[in-house]
C-alpha cells in the first residue's frame, strides 16, 4: 500500500513493510482511518503478532498473513 487514498473500489488490502512494531503500526493506522471500514487489512508479519500491532482495538477485518519464499518456478 503505497497511496492510502487510492480506493480503487478494492476490498482487501495487504500491509508488507519492514518488521518494525512502530513503522507497521503507523502504516495500519493509517490505513485504517482512510479506507472504507468494510476493506479487510491484511499484514504480512512473520513474528509479530497481532495483538501486539493493535489490531484487536480496531473495528474493521484484520488477519495477519506470511509468505514463504519456495524458491519453485
Amino acid at each position: 500500500m503505497t497511496d492510502y487514498g487510492c480506493d480503487c473500489g478494492c476490498g482487501f488490502r495487504v500491509e508488507a513493510v519492514p518488521e518494525k512494531i512502530e513503522i507497521k503500526r503507523a502504516v495500519l493506522g493509517e490505513a485504517d482511518s482512510i479506507l472504507r471500514p468494510e476493506v479487510i487489512i491484511a499484514s504480512n508479519t512473520s513474528s509479530i503478532s497481532m495483538t501486539t500491532l493493535g489490531i484487536d482495538e480496531a473495528v474493521r477485518p484484520f488477519c495477519g498473513m506470511h509468505f514463504i519464499e519456495s524458491g519453485c518456478r
